[in-house]
């Protein structure tokens, strides 16, 4: 029969071949006889498709640059590169950044931040809060821009419209029905006549303007502050203010209690108490209140600023409007000076304001803090020069009845040195 011949050939093949070491290796028909002999693969039934490689543990980093932001490529035992895995830490890969930094920013692993200041005036000592103390007496200096409650409380634009008119004649307010509009065409008249308001004028408009409507003119105020801190942070604090001026075309002039004023004009500011918070490198002060008789303060400022520009010719707006054209009319028309005089008088009432209980509110006061010599304790919030480095004052000025916000920084600013 064919069978049993077939498996006799069979048997003694096999043992007629060395065919290692007696172990029968079979193998499956080769589809392609006519192709060279192919290195067997060697199996692997855990990984089929790439046997030569072992697999990696879930978390398996070779670089910092296989993690996110926040953790680090650390070894976590073995030695072996198998062992490394994500944990949190400082990530050192290079990553570049997905956007184009911004002017004053760099590139930092993947994440636009802030430019480090190499500038001289950036070098200061940075400590955690606690590190630099900032218990102590200091010198305290404020710009403070009242002009918004000022405009409102006291209509400056009547009388800045007189002296405009008496200074170039050029109006078309003259009226008889209002007394703005009768003390306008009094000054056209002496315009017309070749009698015309002296240069002072004008600075004396450009002052009374900047304080009253446009903020240019700030009020500055002068104190001493007690400041202690707590554990924590929080701050407790009092402070006097002793000095309020105002820059006359370069001179300062004390709007709170100076000789000028007279007795009526003195001015008695109450700070009160207040609190705060500070960081490692910032104080934040306030809320806070500091009263005075908010009315006075104003008829003040008026009432310097027209002694200084008229250099002590004229101490009032009744005084100032009788220099400026009554005394002029008298000379041209002398039937109209009483009438003059009158309308001088009814407008300069107009700036004499009954009193005014109010004061300043601060509802935020923030300040860098500085240790120059380094010795742990501040040296000073904010620096005097330039504007720009003073700490900022948020907060408004209200007589009770009228308020108006302080202007923003640096219009209002504030700065202090230890004493």
């Amino acid at each position: 029969m064919v069978r049993p011949l077939l498996i006799s050939l069979v048997l003694a093949t096999a043992a007629a071949c060395d065919c290692g070491g007696g172990v029968l290796v079979s193998s499956p028909d080769d589809p392609k006889p006519n192709q060279p002999n192919q290195p067997t693969q060697p199996t692997n039934p855990t990984n089929p498709t790439n046997p030569t490689q072992p697999m990696n543990p879930p978390g398996w980093c070779s670089s910092d640059c296989d993690c996110p932001n926040g953790e680090a490529c650390t070894n976590i035992g073995g030695g072996e590169l198998t062992s490394q895995a994500c944990r949190p830490g400082m990530n050192t890969c290079d990553r570049p950044c997905t956007v184009t930094c911004g002017a004053g920013t760099i590139c930092q692993m993947g994440v636009c931040v802030t430019a480090p200041c190499l500038d001289p005036s950036c070098m200061m000592t940075m400590m955690p809060p606690g590190g630099v103390t900032v218990t102590g007496t200091y010198r305290t200096e404020y710009e403070l821009d009242v002009h918004e409650f000022s405009n409102k409380a006291m209509n400056i634009a009547k009388l800045l419209d007189v002296l405009g008119a008496a200074l170039n004649g050029q109006s078309t307010a003259c009226s008889q029905t209002s007394v703005q509009g009768q003390l306008i065409c009094f000054a056209i008249q002496l315009v017309a006549a070749n009698i015309m308001a002296p240069p002072w004028v004008g600075q004396l408009i450009n002052v009374l303007a900047g304080m009253f409507r446009f903020g240019d003119t700030p009020v500055r105020a002068k104190g001493v502050m007690q400041l202690a801190e707590a554990q924590g942070g929080a701050l407790s604090a009092t402070e006097t203010w002793s000095e309020m001026w105002l820059n006359y075309n370069g001179t300062q002039y004390n709007v709170m209690n100076g000789a000028m004023l007279g007795t009526n004009g003195q001015l008695t500011v109450t700070v009160r108490a207040f609190g705060g918070t500070r960081s490692f490198s910032e104080v934040n002060l306030g809320p806070r209140r500091v009263e005075f008789d908010v009315n006075k303060l104003l008829v003040n400022l008026i009432n310097v600023a027209i002694s200084a520009g008229s250099n002590n010719q004229a101490h009032d707006v009744g005084e100032l409007l009788d220099l400026l054209l009554c005394s002029q009319i008298q000379i041209t028309s002398p039937g109209n000076y009483l009438l003059c005089r009158t309308a001088a008088q009814q407008l300069a009432d107009q700036f004499e304001l009954d009193s005014g209980l109010g004061g300043i509110r601060i509802s935020e006061q923030k300040g860098t803090i500085y240790d120059d010599d380094l010795d742990g304790k501040a040296d000073g919030f904010g620096r005097a020069t330039p504007v720009s480095a003073r700490g900022s004052a948020r907060g408004d000025m209200t007589n009770g009845i009228t308020s108006g916000d302080l202007g923003a920084f640096p219009k209002s600013n504030w700065y202090g040195v230890r004493q």
